[in-house]
């Protein structure tokens, strides 16, 4: 339970860098962090189907949510690599550049925090303990 503390502290986080700081996103990337954020919303969906599978006794569901979350998070670091490399070759001013980087850190660590915790879970299943 403490791990999925830890994914909902890192959630609150990015939206509160985004809100609190007026993160100005410009057309262009804004395109690339929805696509970010719609791969993310999709990451929760299959924490809550691996959390439930295992309060479940379901081993083999509970392994099936965890790559697929093993999997988004992947997608994510793809098109986070891919955004830093648009917007670094942007005209953006480097300030904006970085702001806008600050608030990209933050929002992929939602997924980096849901693969530790799905590592978490697969531990648990491989070990019996639930």
């Amino acid at each position: 339970m403490e791990r999925v503390d830890i994914l909902a502290n890192s959630s609150e986080s990015a939206l509160d860098y985004l809100v609190e700081q007026r993160v100005d996103v410009p057309d262009d990337i804004r395109h690339a962090l929805l696509g970010i954020l719609e791969v993310t919303e999709g990451i929760f969906d299959h924490v809550e189907a691996a959390i439930s599978a295992l309060f479940t006794r379901s081993s083999e569901e509970t392994l099936e949510a965890v790559e697929r979350i093993d999997k988004g998070e992947g997608a994510v670091d793809r098109l986070e690599r891919e955004l830093v490399k648009h917007m670094f070759k942007s005209e953006l001013p480097l300030a904006r550049k970085l702001h806008i980087l600050g608030y990209l850190d933050e929002l992929c660590e939602i997924s980096d925090r849901a693969e530790d915790l799905s590592d978490r879970i697969a531990l648990i299943v491989a070990e019996g303990a639930f």
